[in-house]
């Protein structure tokens, strides 16, 4: 007779003792448990269950209650680029080191949060950055954050980085609607009519010939969000009433952050089933005039993407799930950045500062010309960085290898940008319906 060894899962936790007053009890949230399953790990609080796998940080699973959100697809990060002279590549640095940063067992099931660190040491084809991804989920929350750290020690290669993507590929059977923005809500075609659709001029354009779409021409690229003026995208189901969505608390770590726009969903471009509808956040990219991020050898650089928000609700409507993200994105930003979080190299609000002033703009040509409503940022100065199409000057309209500042004017040119890190910039503003852009060299933040 053969013997056989089960390994249990390691579950981090509260778990509440039963007693005569549990129904007393019943209107407390969850505390969060962490289970470590050996090549997996999940993260849950009674809304929300997040697993990932640890060999490539991907979400396996993402429910709301009994609802599965996550296709087979799964989600996944990644940062593309290549070394000068060698092939594009996305390949973490493997094994993958795994660690609890914030256990629940230790704060009485307030906030749980996994890492999982990809170092670089020489692997063949890997992309030559650490590269870090959280997940943190709070007691009470309906979401998930997730943030990514990546770093460029200087005894690693040159590598310019071209696009970083998260993707989420979801749900088929539950998510039918994508909002965008207040232009951009509607009811999407089916993956089968995307398969079944008409191949264009170019690989992710079709027209369909099916569907409540028939006769229209679909393209990923209709999806467009400006960041700036969008914190809250995603998808929602009329049959679940289920939403999903990412809210963003932050634009200081995406390129060109005022100007930059990306798409946020669409269906998955193949041309076989599955093609799940995809919830992205594309953080850099060279969509619409972007630049690469030149990293060059011997030089040390860090960049911090998020904690942001992955973020589940439920309504009656799309309408007001999207609205409801509207509002917790809202909340969002006004907690940035997050005191609960802490990572080396993230700067809480402690260690940044405030720039204020006042815009003027004085035209005696233009005398409607005013500053109200201008976007006044804090960036780097331009400078020179070698990518694929050769040498390049990279100025705050196309950087994302530093972090950037920006806020509105209001109605007299006053502004204030919050949060800025400590540094020597370049004060940028630009505002509809006047030519150019002022700048003003040697800002010192402190």
């Amino acid at each position: 007779m053969s013997q056989v060894t089960m390994k249990l899962p390691r579950v981090f936790g509260i778990v509440g003792a039963l007693c005569a007053g549990a129904m007393l009890q019943a209107a407390e949230p969850t505390p969060v448990i962490l289970t470590d399953n050996g090549e997996t790990a999940t993260l849950a609080n009674g809304i929300v269950s997040l697993t990932v796998r640890k060999a490539n940080g991907n979400i396996l699973s993402l429910r709301r209650h009994d609802v599965e959100l996550i296709s087979r697809g799964g989600g996944y990060w990644n940062i593309y680029g290549a070394t000068p002279g060698q092939p594009n590549t996305e390949q973490k640095g493997t094994p993958s080191i795994f660690r609890i940063t914030q256990d629940p067992t230790s704060n009485g099931g307030a906030r749980g949060e996994i890492a999982l660190r990809f170092p670089y040491l020489g692997q063949p084809k890997a992309v030559p950055l650490n590269i870090e991804i959280r997940y943190t989920l709070h007691r009470g929350d309906s979401g998930v954050y997730g943030w990514t750290i990546a770093d460029h020690e200087p005894q690693f290669p040159a590598f310019n980085i071209e696009v970083s993507t998260v993707c989420l590929k979801l749900n088929s059977d539950v998510f039918d609607f994508l909002s965008v923005d207040r232009k951009r809500q509607r009811l999407m075609a089916r993956a089968e009519d995307w398969v079944a659709g008409t191949q264009l001029n170019l690989w992710e354009a079709r027209r369909l010939n099916t569907g409540i779409r028939k006769g229209e021409v679909e393209h990923k690229y209709d999806y467009n969000a400006l960041f700036s003026e969008t914190p809250a995208w995603g998808w929602s189901s009329t049959k679940r009433k289920v939403g999903l969505f990412i809210v963003n608390p932050s634009i200081e770590y995406i390129n060109a952050p005022p100007t930059m726009v990306d798409y946020g969903g669409h269906i998955d471009v193949k041309a076989t089933m599955p093609a799940d509808p995809c919830l992205l956040f594309i953080w850099h990219s060279p969509h619409y005039g972007g630049r690469g991020v030149e990293i060059k050898a011997g030089e040390r650089w860090q960049k911090i993407v998020g904690p942001f928000l992955i973020y589940t609700n439920s309504g009656e409507t799309p309408d007001a799930m999207w609205n409801d993200a509207l509002v917790r994105a809202e909340r969002e930003k006004k907690s940035w950045p997050y005191a609960w979080a802490d990572a080396p190299g993230y700067a809480v609000s402690s260690n940044r500062a405030t720039a204020k002033g006042r815009l003027v703009v004085a035209d005696p040509s233009a005398p409607q010309a005013s500053a109200a409503g201008a976007w006044v940022g804090l960036a780097q100065p331009p400078y020179r960085a070698n990518l694929k199409n050769g040498p390049l000057t990279i100025e705050w309209q196309t950087d994302g290898k530093h972090y950037q500042y920006w806020a509105r004017a209001d109605s007299t040119g006053s502004f204030e940008i919050q949060n800025a890190r400590p540094g020597v910039y370049t004060l940028y503003a630009f505002n509809d319906g006047i030519l150019g852009e002022f700048s003003q060299a040697e800002v010192r933040v402190e």
